[in-house]
């Protein structure tokens, strides 16, 4: 047998035992440990190895991304908040507009404060009728100005009361008896006789007539005023809307579930079983991410969790990584994501700053303003105003 012959085989053996070596094994386990100490196990959970070199310039690219988002979003939202603050300014004047017609028409009822079912009738009273020879004849508007003036059957008639009248009902004159010192009058729903000093003439009458079309008009422009103003003020709702519809695109550009889209490709990969084990094979000698995402139902939401765990694996060794709550940080750690108490005070800042829209504000640059909360680290203080209601401590202690 030749000597290369004996080789061959040889030459093998070398090559299958050089490739076990260069294998490794990451194995470990996925829980969360809750607040009352119970250990939740998470199964089904897909566990990735990442090479370290991928991952880092996939979240790098997902930064940048996330940087450029915000900023449309907030060139967006800057605009809305400026039409917001206008929709305000404008509700505003119209609401001068709608008090200063409430005060004429309380103007105008003044002068007659009675002639709906109120207690007193001086201006009406100045017009009552004190002589029948120089008052108003048949078919002419007469005014009732006492409380209570009373209908009666006869002419003259101290007794036999039929109805009684409101301040301010008018009616027409069927007959006069100057004897008797009465009228016999149509109010409408009621006739019958009134002594001529418990009404008024037809003067009393041109002027509680032009005060009611006075006032209905009036009513009619404070009803368009009011329809114009509830215009706006929808537009606000709108505004309002929109503006956190792109709040919430922006949190989700903060949050871990953006870096955990469109993450690299990779072979090595396991999903955990019913006890939230997991064990993936990959090629020793190399540094990797453990990278695993999962969520869970608790009280009044969801709870999710995103794991980016440094795991170095040397070929032909085993490397056992647990993820659970005590490496969850990664992205906060490295500039990525914001901590709750940051991302809070991000949020607050963000609604402070609808309030100010709200109030008419709009000579700051809100897009550099809304940026700025989202990246302190790469703006100055000096961008988020006073004005804002939010713990600006917190957020610019994170830079």
């Amino acid at each position: 047998m030749s000597r290369s012959r004996l080789l061959l085989p040889l030459l093998a053996v070398l090559f299958i035992l050089g490739a076990c070596q260069s294998e490794g094994k990451l194995t470990g386990e996925v829980f969360i440990v809750t607040e009352g100490r119970e250990n939740i196990e998470m199964g089904l959970i897909d566990v990735r190895a990442i090479k370290q070199s991928k991952m880092e310039s996939h979240l790098q690219k997902r930064y940048e991304a996330a940087k450029q988002r915000i900023k449309t979003y907030a060139d967006s939202v800057s605009t809305l908040l400026d039409t917001l603050a206008d929709a305000r300014r404008e509700a505003e004047k119209l609401d001068t507009k709608r008090n200063r017609q409430l005060s004429r028409v309380s103007n105008l009822k003044s002068k007659f404060p009675n002639w709906n079912n109120v207690s007193s009738s001086k201006k009406i009273r100045q017009y009552r009728i004190d002589n029948m020879q120089n008052g108003p004849e048949v078919g002419e508007i007469v005014v009732s100005h006492s409380d209570g003036s009373k209908i009666r059957a006869k002419a003259g008639a101290t007794r036999d009361v039929i109805d009684r009248t409101d301040v301010g009902d008018t009616g027409r004159i069927v007959r006069a008896e100057s004897s008797q010192d009465s009228y016999l009058v149509d109010f409408g729903e009621t006739k019958g006789w009134v002594w001529s000093f418990e009404l008024a003439g037809p003067e009393a009458y041109k002027l509680i007539s032009e005060n009611k079309r006075s006032i209905s008009e009036t009513n009619k422009l404070i009803e368009s005023i009011e329809d114009k103003r509830q215009s706006k003020v929808d537009k606000m709702y709108e505004l309002n809307a929109r503006i956190q519809k792109m709040y919430d695109s922006m949190r989700y550009c903060l949050s871990g579930e953006f870096y955990f889209n469109e993450l690299p490709d990779t072979e090595y990969s396991d999903r955990t079983n019913s006890r939230g084990r997991f064990e993936i094979s990959v090629q020793g000698d190399e540094e990797y991410y453990l990278v695993a995402r999962g969520d869970r139902s608790i009280d009044g939401g969801t709870e999710k969790y995103h794991w980016i765990v440094d795991a170095p694996v040397d070929g032909g060794s085993q490397r056992e990584v647990m993820l659970s709550n005590n490496n969850l940080e990664y992205l906060v750690e490295h500039g990525y994501t914001r901590s709750d108490e940051v991302q809070a005070a991000t949020e607050n800042l963000w609604n402070s700053i609808i309030h100010l829209a709200r109030r008419g504000k709009s000579e700051y640059k809100w897009e550099e303003v809304i940026y700025t909360i989202a990246f302190p680290d790469e703006a100055s203080e000096a961008l988020i105003p006073d004005e804002l209601d939010g713990p600006k401590t917190e957020l610019l202690m994170s830079q």
